[in-house]
């Protein structure tokens, strides 16, 4: 009897054992998903390829371009049971006086919701028509209907459906607002200096913001959405003396001129009084008698360095020459004669972008 029992026991680890081996082996080549639906049943959306309303040479491309998107948008919402393409009806409509509400709502698309319409270019202007229809509801189906008119560009197409899909998001969501719309400001280097790019909430459309050439950090949005603040207009280019992209602090005094600003914006908002204590330091310890007296036109030089948890600099580097030896020597040396800025208030280490332009403007 207690052999069989253990031989039981043997065969029960056994068994277990190949089962997790089984979950560990499939987890290790597919991605987990994880969907949270609020105990609700998500929305059955067909998303049917908008039709060409003409045979405009721009047409073609830029309804890809919506259709693509707007597809895209509509799956990464999460919200959504998407029904796949091959269950559509051979005639899709492009306008509601087309729609056959039944064979969309009935098997196979067995869709509740339909989103359709149209797209066409006339005399540069991309004039897209699109509707949300309930297509189980032959009493009042239409739940939304748009029209957008922009520029003939691939750039507004994909405007077009985001602004569409959040417009759907918005209706079938539960109170979900839609981030398709939404625009993602970072720094990139790839100019070949640090540069304020933006992007669309996917990774698309990737466009520099300024071009300063020279060092923009820590982009910030104005509270109404609609401005990068300061302004890239507001920025004064390389060279002429003012300061650059981003929110940084001045020191400016009788005989030379500067800023600095700290990577994690939060920490400057918070600890105003360790800011001022190294601005002072810096103030303190730049020595513009070093510089090359016979420098006339403003130049300015960038250092970077990390502030460590004891306030002692460290990393101190030059991120951009100023094209002049003795400007970059001077700059470097006011961060390295300094010993401590202070303990810091928080965290482990804190990175600090300096300029420090001269002669001032």
């Amino acid at each position: 009897m207690v052999k069989q029992k253990t031989i039981a026991a043997t065969k029960l680890c056994f068994i277990t054992f190949i089962l997790l081996c089984s979950f560990l082996s499939a987890a290790a080549q597919d991605r987990i998903k994880i969907e949270l639906n609020m105990g609700q049943e998500r929305p059955r959306i067909a998303v049917p390829d908008f039709k060409a309303a003409n045979a405009d040479a721009q047409t073609a491309p830029l309804n890809t371009v919506f259709n693509q998107t707007l597809w895209n948008d509509l799956d990464n919402a999460g919200i959504f049971d998407l029904v796949a393409k091959s269950f559509y009806p051979s005639q899709t409509p492009g306008q509601p006086a087309e729609l056959q509400a039944k064979v969309w709502g009935d098997p196979p698309p067995n869709a509740g919701v339909l989103t359709f319409g149209n797209l066409g270019v006339n005399s540069g202007k991309v004039d897209v028509q699109g509707w949300l229809y309930d297509v189980k509801n032959p009493g009042a189906p239409q739940i939304l209907g748009k029209q957008y008119k922009e520029d003939a560009t691939p750039d507004m197409a994909r405007t077009i459906a985001h602004r569409f899909a959040d417009e759907i998001i918005a209706r079938l969501g539960s109170g979900i607002a839609g981030i398709a719309e939404s625009q993602i400001y970072f720094v990139s280097t790839r100019s070949g200096n640090k540069e304020i790019w933006s992007m669309d909430y996917d990774g698309a459309n990737q466009k520099q913001i300024t071009k300063l050439g020279s060092i923009a950090l820590s982009p910030r949005i104005s509270p109404d959405g609609t401005r990068l603040v300061p302004t890239p207009e507001t920025a004064v280019p390389y060279g002429e003396g003012g300061p650059v992209s981003g929110p940084y602090g001045s020191v400016t005094t009788a005989n030379y001129k500067g800023g600095f600003s700290f990577q994690n914006a939060d920490f400057g908002g918070k600890y105003g009084w360790y800011v001022d204590g190294v601005k002072r330091r810096v103030q303190q310890n730049w020595l513009t008698y070093e510089i090359d007296p016979r420098i006339k036109a403003p130049h300015r030089a960038f250092i970077e360095f990390d502030i460590t948890r004891d306030g002692s600099p460290a990393n101190v580097h030059l991120a951009q020459s100023s094209g002049v030896p003795s400007l970059d020597q001077s700059a470097m040396r006011a961060i390295q004669r300094i010993d401590s800025f202070g303990k810091l208030p928080e965290g482990n280490s804190v990175t600090v972008d300096f300029w420090f332009d001269y002669p001032p403007k």
